[in-house]
């Protein structure tokens, strides 16, 4: 079994690797910042287990996270699906780099953490609940290569921690 994992590493540092679904239940893997991670459908992340993104993960269907993440690691997770996509789980999703690039949306069920940007390609992401904001983090902000606009936004909650100026990403008050 050691073996395996030794192979995987390796391989997921150097190469880009398409997935139809991704399920980790009690494995430790780290996208590397030369690496990319597709997931075509749903990413799950099971209690036990430790994903680690330096690179790049670009996600189709929704994330179930039900462990606690250490950090935000250095990478960046895409949501581009063409349907809509969700973020839920028993654990908040703590991410560096958030970009959506989704039409129909991503809706979070449970907190998301980013450290870095928040980049608005396109789509909306409605937060449920004031239990389960979109926080930034001292120290993350707002793309400024891709703003929030009145078609690409948050609407619902939004937190920001630490100082400094911060402009919310609301949009025009309409979804």
């Amino acid at each position: 079994m050691k073996f395996f994992f030794i192979f995987f590493f390796i391989f997921f540092s150097t190469n880009n690797l398409h997935s139809q679904n991704f399920y980790n239940n009690g494995a430790t893997i780290t996208i590397q910042p030369s690496a990319t991670l597709y997931v075509e459908g749903d990413l799950q992340n099971q209690a036990g287990s430790q994903l680690i993104n330096d690179g790049k993960i670009i996600l189709k269907g929704n994330i179930i996270n039900n462990q606690a993440m250490a950090g935000g690691n250095s990478g960046i997770w895409i949501f581009n699906g063409n349907t809509p996509q969700s973020i839920q789980g028993i654990r908040g999703l703590k991410v560096y780099n958030f970009e959506i690039d989704n039409t129909n949306g991503v809706t979070l069920f449970d907190t998301v953490i980013t450290n870095g940007l928040v980049y608005f390609k396109n789509g909306i992401i409605t937060t449920n609940a004031l239990a389960s904001p979109f926080v930034v983090a001292d120290g993350g902000g707002v793309s400024s290569v891709f703003p929030p606009t009145d078609i690409s936004h948050i609407n619902g909650f939004v937190r920001k921690e630490g100082d400094g100026l911060f402009t919310y990403p609301l949009g025009d008050g309409i979804k």
